[in-house]
């Protein structure tokens, strides 16, 4: 594989550079294009997955709901038999004496209450009423369906579940009741049967049971309030009782069997969503595989792959087209280059075009017509090169011959007796000569400063000693670096700006300190110091925020080269009060001259 790519690469490189240019063009919008395309898909996918997901939950609100109401309808009617004087005190009057079952106060009493239970919803199939001595009252079918009175309910399991449980209430699926006999002799459809028990008010609080009553949902009850969602929804959906038992599913084959998430989402890649119907224990369930929405969105993903190839396909077949033109064009624009390179500068390119390619044949023509003119030309042009070098030598002067001239103008001062004159011609050699090493751009910090005492003896001179000098720097920092002439701009704006107006005696204070791995220097003056604006609007011009011409252009550039060389966190900054005098702070890092001039 990497001989292959070793190979691949050595034909890429043998190639021109316009063919390089556009395999890379082609292979960049190749990957663009992919890109875009799977961000696409992967969108389309997370829509599906959104889309899924809020019709799982509107199936699962449906079917939440609907059981709910059918779970709170038992619930209350089964508060309301416990009320005294109602079916609870019947049924309890019926196991003190049998005969009281045959009673017309008893039989019209529990006709009415299950003609008006079976008048309150066409949803309920059957509800039963069965005492513990085997009475049983059914409500009238409006299915055709038939209730069986002689069948043994307390042998039926889920009377026995509820009865040998402590819950007041069992929730279960029975595909085919016993107790019911369908239509012509057909079996039952399938129901969800609310079974609870039914107690005497008279011994409240203690719970005495006196019978059972059973209210029959259908399950195509159930699957009509599901329907509205099953043409859309691609998940499962199980309605799962206290037991685990399922009582509905969007898969038929599945109702009556236990549930478990496990084998539900075998082998699949799933997302399970439950709901709680209230306080029954009942929970629907809602189960999402990415197989199923693979299945919607497989076919979008071929269509989406399917332009991308035709796209990519195109671009390229354009692109290489376009680069066969191109590259007979460059390839006559080379041939004719040669043509000058082997001396023949009467070589014109035809301009078919006003394109890039048009517009460098026209250049080539002109430059053609005019490199004659300047052969023709350029011995002439050396001459005068020469004549200018020449004139520039001659125009050096040689520092040592300043250096020397004011040494004899310092030594004549001597001899007359003036050795103020003297002294000040000696410090300003000293200046002269070191401001042209231009070869040293960090110096170390004991030089610096020599240069600053030398430039304020100068200055004290001017000023007729108005001006005293406190300078401190520790000897430890002496050998450290500082790049040339940081500090004498900073020195002078004291003494132009903040001294020559003030009429006392002037004083500039200079001190270093080592400040962990920084050290700073603090030149202060006593002078005429700024207001508030003036100390803004300086700072301003100072970080480059002010384009102000007033600004005190030494700091500015003192500013700049230290942050060029050393980042942001360097430079200096100013404090100052009118009448009160200023100090500026010049931070750099502590490091050798050595290790400083890496950084220029």
């Amino acid at each position: 594989m990497k001989k292959l790519f070793a190979t691949f690469y050595a034909k890429f490189k043998s190639r021109g550079l316009f063919f390089q240019i556009t395999f890379a063009n082609v292979l960049i919008i190749a990957v663009a294009i992919i890109v875009v395309a799977s961000i696409m898909i992967s969108s389309f996918s997370s829509v599906a997955l959104e889309k899924e997901a809020l019709l799982g939950k509107e199936a699962v609100r449906k079917i939440q709901s609907f059981t709910e109401e059918k779970y709170n309808r038992a619930y209350n009617l089964s508060n309301y038999m416990h009320t005294s004087g109602n079916v609870g005190s019947y049924f309890s009057n019926i196991l003190s004496d049998p005969s009281y079952a045959y009673h017309y106060d008893t039989i019209k009493f529990l006709d009415n209450y299950l003609l008006s239970v079976s008048s309150s919803g066409s949803d309920i199939s059957e509800y039963i009423l069965v005492t513990l001595n085997g009475n049983v009252y059914a409500s009238p079918s409006s299915s055709g369906r038939t209730v069986s009175p002689s069948f043994d309910y307390f042998t039926y399991t889920p009377v026995q579940e509820l009865l040998a449980g402590e819950d007041n209430m069992l929730i279960t699926y029975d595909a085919a009741p016993p107790y019911i006999s369908g239509t012509s002799g057909s079996s039952p459809e399938p129901v969800v049967s609310f079974i609870g028990k039914i107690f005497d008010p008279a011994a409240f609080p203690s719970r005495h049971v006196v019978g059972i009553y059973i209210m029959n949902i259908p399950i195509s009850a159930f699957d009509e309030a599901y329907q509205e969602q099953a043409s859309l929804f691609k998940g499962e959906l199980y309605l799962v009782n206290k037991t685990g038992h399922i009582l509905f599913s969007s898969d038929p084959k599945e109702e009556g069997h236990y549930y478990s998430s496990a084998e539900q989402a075998a082998g699949k890649n799933t997302t399970i969503s439950e709901a709680n119907v209230g306080l029954s224990g009942v929970r629907v369930v809602n189960i999402v595989s990415d197989a199923m929405l693979s299945n919607d969105i497989y076919p979008l993903q071929l269509q989406m792959i399917f332009v991308l190839i035709v796209c990519i396909a195109v671009l390229t077949l354009l692109v290489f087209s376009l680069l066969k033109v191109y590259n007979r064009r460059i390839s006559g624009i080379a041939f004719k280059m040669q043509e000058i390179k082997d001396g023949d500068i009467s070589v014109r390119l035809p301009v078919e075009s006003s394109d890039e390619i048009g517009m460098l044949s026209s250049s080539f023509n002109d430059m053609c017509e005019r490199l004659d003119d300047y052969i023709k030309r350029n011995y002439d042009a050396e001459i005068r090169r020469r004549t200018a070098e020449l004139n520039a030598l001659q125009a050096q002067i040689n520092p040592h011959f300043l250096f020397n001239t004011i040494e004899s103008i310092r030594m004549k001062a001597v001899e007359e007796g003036n050795m103020e004159i003297a002294q000040m011609l000696s410090l300003l050699g000293n200046m002269f000569r070191w401001s042209m090493r231009f070869d040293e751009k960090i110096v170390y910090i004991e030089d610096e400063v020599d240069y600053i005492s030398s430039y304020l003896q100068l200055q004290r001179f001017r000023f007729s000693d108005k001006i005293d000098i406190d300078i401190s720097v520790p000897d430890s920092l002496l050998d450290y670096g500082i790049p040339k002439l940081v500090l004498q701009p900073v020195v002078e704006n004291a003494i132009m700006h903040g001294l020559s107006a003030v009429p006392a005696r002037g004083l500039v204070m200079i001190r270093a300190k080592k400040r962990g791995r920084d050290i700073v220097f603090r030149i202060a003056d006593n002078g005429i110091g700024m207001t508030h604006g003036e100390l803004c609007a300086l700072r301003k011009s100072i970080a480059g925020e002010s384009a102000d011409g007033r600004c005190r252009i030494g700091l500015k550039n003192v500013h700049e080269r230290i942050q060029m060389l050393f980042g942001e966190h360097y430079g200096i900054s100013v404090a100052s009060k009118k009448h009160r005098g200023t100090l500026v702070s010049v931070r750099i890092p502590c490091m050798s001259k050595e290790e400083m001039q890496k950084n220029v």
